[in-house]
């Protein structure tokens, strides 16, 4: 399958688009072609997908024509800690205290 673009959303915005390197020879051995941070800006609280897309048609994985790559994670939660205020809410513990 090709993918050439991996879209990193945080909220409703695309924060980060990073290509991928070209699919390797038909018949060769499958190989992993990204792997990397990706440093994305992210607000106090907020959720990240990544979508990773293609321009190449599947043909060769469906057997129809035009239907273009696409794949996508499940949302990822992202909250930034808290120091305890002593009024509820999360308390902010010694491992994650101050953590961004």
């Amino acid at each position: 399958m090709d993918v050439s673009l991996i879209d990193f959303w945080v909220g409703p915005r695309i924060v980060r688009s990073v290509p991928v390197a070209p699919a390797p020879v038909e018949g060769a051995p499958p190989v992993v072609r990204f792997e990397g941070t990706v440093r994305v800006p992210v607000p106090a609280e907020a959720f990240l997908i990544a979508v990773a897309r293609g321009e190449r048609p599947m043909e060769q994985l469906f057997g129809r024509g035009g239907v273009l790559p696409v794949a996508f994670t499940n949302p990822i939660w992202l909250e930034r800690a808290r120091p305890h205020s002593g009024r509820g809410g999360r308390d902010a513990g010694p491992s994650d205290a101050g953590a961004p």
